[in-house]
């Protein structure tokens, strides 16, 4: 029942873009860094924490799946567990049933035919209507005792419920991002240790850095020499790629750049 791995690409950018009103920003999160980082891309997902930023993709691409973090659901309810609130520990129990599952079909290697079958079993599904039930009957009842850590998390779940469950929409969705968060930390320490980047063009290189070595850590391949490898690809032309020109924005370079890197990355032994 195993299935062929499909090898990932991790993405640094950083762009400056402009806010709501029109005034340039340098770097952020808001909407339009997400707008202007997609463009016209067709893409089947996208999956991201519960910053509001996100909920454009809901309001605005219907033909996304867009997932929330599971992780990030648990860790509230985690944290209100440790500083007293006894009512989190149902709702841990039953998420460790979820992740005991996906950690089952990713050790039995299951296809995503499998898995999609086994998120949407009558197991799995009594289990998310447990939690569901338990979410809805401590809204409909508030008590004065319950701590402001708890009523976070209850308003977490319940404000990105669909988004936290449509990974069973897909096989080969994740329960979680936490391989994205993964991937985040090496630059995040970087950053602190460095005292921040100092400029622009120090946050442009670090993202191409760190675009490549986490790429290659998914890939589990050998940095230098597929760079090596990716440089001669574009400089000779192939696969359609040309050099980068001064015209192109970051993101255009990197993706270009990303996509002929991976064709080394999958022909290259690990």
């Amino acid at each position: 029942m195993s299935g062929k791995q499909k090898s990932r690409i991790v993405i640094f950018f950083y762009e400056d873009t402009t806010d709501d009103e029109g005034v340039q920003k340098h770097g952020g999160r808001n909407r339009n860094v997400l707008k202007e980082f997609l463009g016209d891309a067709k893409i089947k997902s996208l999956q991201s924490d519960g910053y509001n930023v996100y909920m454009y993709l809901d309001n605005e691409l219907m033909d996304i799946d867009h997932l929330c973090c599971l992780a990030h659901a648990r860790a509230k309810f985690k944290y209100a567990f440790d500083q007293g609130s006894p009512q989190a520990r149902i709702f841990l129990e039953l998420i460790a049933k979820l992740y005991g599952m996906e950690d089952t079909y990713r050790r039995e290697k299951f296809t995503a035919d499998e898995i999609y079958r086994r998120r949407n079993s009558k197991k799995t599904t009594e289990i998310i209507e447990k939690l569901r039930t338990e979410l809805y009957d401590l809204l409909a009842n508030p008590e004065e005792s319950r701590s402001e850590l708890m009523s976070k998390a209850l308003n977490y779940l319940k404000t990105f419920w669909n988004q936290i469950f449509a990974y069973r929409n897909d096989g080969e969705y994740s329960i979680d991002n936490m391989a994205a968060e993964r991937a985040i930390r090496p630059i995040t320490v970087q950053r602190k240790n460095s005292l921040f980047f100092g400029s622009v063009k120090g946050i442009q290189n670090s993202a191409i850095y760190n675009t490549f070595i986490e790429t290659c850590k998914q890939a589990g391949s050998l940095l230098q020499g597929l760079l090596l490898q990716t440089a001669q690809r574009i400089k000779k032309g192939k696969n359609g790629l040309r050099k980068p020109s001064s015209h192109d924005n970051m993101q255009i370079i990197i993706v270009k750049f990303v996509n002929s890197f991976l064709d080394g990355c999958q022909q290259a032994p690990a």
